[in-house]
């Protein structure tokens, strides 16, 4: 019972996209890393760090004094990472190999520096200073950000190659364990959150707006990738693909922190009989899955196989689901019926064309006239979107019964 009430302190906001990253961290270990590995782990921390720094300003709200000041800067701070690592693969797809390996090792170094740097103030907003978990904190996250020099100066003599990635990942798990310990002691000093029906409404509307126009840049790119072919000229060609994977690459991403912040909204309002864990698993599968895609579209993670999106698909069908439970324990406490048989039956259709969408992604490796099928992949992909838009929608048009019951 004490090491679940240890766990149960820590905020969820912060909980879950540790864990969750965590999760997907120890599963890229087990996968090839220069053909999967290697495209999993950016999107897989840069969701985590996006989903804490939206945690912390979360927080913030719910504090006071100079601990809402010191979150406010950890935030920035890990929002600042944060940009710096997204930029990472778009600038890739434009500099030349030799500028882009200087630019890998500065970043790095202000990495860590900006970690560092969080840590600190983590420390400070929970009052740590005088703790053990202080020095504990800022070793585990030095190492961890400087883990890759740390192996090509001590441990590459002494370990194979294929040690370098479980090493890698049991830096980070460490130093996020010492974080886990600051949350905890965040989360006693927050007041308890007070529920916001209007705020659940615009999220459930953000959701659904931001869903619909993801399928709508994913039709999009698949009419414009069609289209390239007919731009006269190879090297023209080449430059208006690179200037339309970034464009949609962009777009998609800012369509995906959108749904995110939407999901998020709708966790934060604490509604009764709406389970905000559960919301915050799926924003996370959410902006996982997204900068993945965003990813492939915007810096040819795509060229690493179907591998990366298929695994994805799967880790955003199993967050849909989630979230539809979240939903339906909503409409079940209301004794809404008709509305919990609407989830039940959309969601099942979105499970359905999400799957089908990732069998047609596998088809790309599959040789002959079975490869015709992977084209319908953009299609079921923007089909289930337009299908769980339709779920929140409703969600958000129920929210204003929920208020008025709740007054009377």
């Amino acid at each position: 019972m004490a090491r679940r009430a240890l766990w149960r302190s820590v905020p969820s906001e912060l909980l879950i996209p540790v864990a969750m990253a965590a999760a997907l961290d120890v599963a890229s270990v087990m996968l090839p890393f220069e053909h999967v590995g290697a495209a999993l782990s950016l999107p897989t921390a840069l969701a985590r760090d996006i989903l804490v720094m939206c945690g912390l300003l979360e927080l913030r709200r719910r504090t006071s004094g100079s601990t809402s000041r010191v979150l406010r800067v950890g935030a920035l701070l890990l929002g600042a990472n944060a940009a710096i690592s997204l930029a990472m693969p778009f600038v890739a797809a434009v500099l030349e190999q030799h500028t882009m390996i200087d630019r890998v090792t500065m970043s790095a170094f202000v990495s860590a520096v900006l970690v560092v740097a969080f840590t600190i103030a983590m420390i400070a907003a929970a009052r740590a200073g005088r703790s053990w978990l202080a020095p504990v904190a800022i070793a585990a996250s030095l190492v961890w950000r400087m883990a890759g020099p740390i192996w090509e100066l001590l441990l590459s003599q002494v370990f194979d190659e294929a040690a370098l990635r479980p090493y890698l990942v049991i830096t980070a798990l460490l130093a996020q364990l010492a974080l886990l310990a600051l949350y905890r002691r965040l989360g006693a000093a927050a007041a308890a959150p007070v529920s916001d029906v209007g705020r659940a409404e615009r999220g459930a509307r953000r959701a659904a707006w931001s869903l619909r126009v993801r399928g709508g840049l994913t039709l999009g790119y698949l009419l414009a990738f069609a289209l390239l072919p007919l731009a006269p000229g190879a090297e023209y060609r080449r430059t208006l693909l690179v200037a339309v994977a970034l464009l949609f690459g962009a777009g998609l991403l800012v369509a995906v922190v959108w749904q995110m912040s939407g999901l998020l909204a709708m966790a934060g309002a604490r509604v009764a009989g709406l389970t905000s864990g559960e919301l915050h698993v799926a924003a996370f599968g959410a902006l996982w899955e997204g900068l993945l895609a965003a990813g492939a579209r915007g810096a040819g993670v795509g060229n690493r196989g179907p591998v990366p999106m298929i695994i994805a698909v799967l880790v955003a069908t199993v967050c849909v689901l989630v979230a539809a439970n979240a939903l339906r324990t909503l409409a079940a406490s209301r004794g809404d019926v008709p509305l919990g048989e609407l989830i039940t039956t959309r969601v099942s259709w979105t499970v359905i064309l999400l799957l089908a969408s990732a069998a047609a992604r596998w088809m790309t490796t599959r040789p002959g006239p079975m490869l015709m099928l992977a084209l319908g992949y953009p299609v079921l992909q923007a089909a289930a979107m337009f299908v769980l838009a339709s779920v929140y929608a409703r969600v958000a048009r129920n929210m204003r019964v929920v208020a008025t019951v709740d007054v009377f």
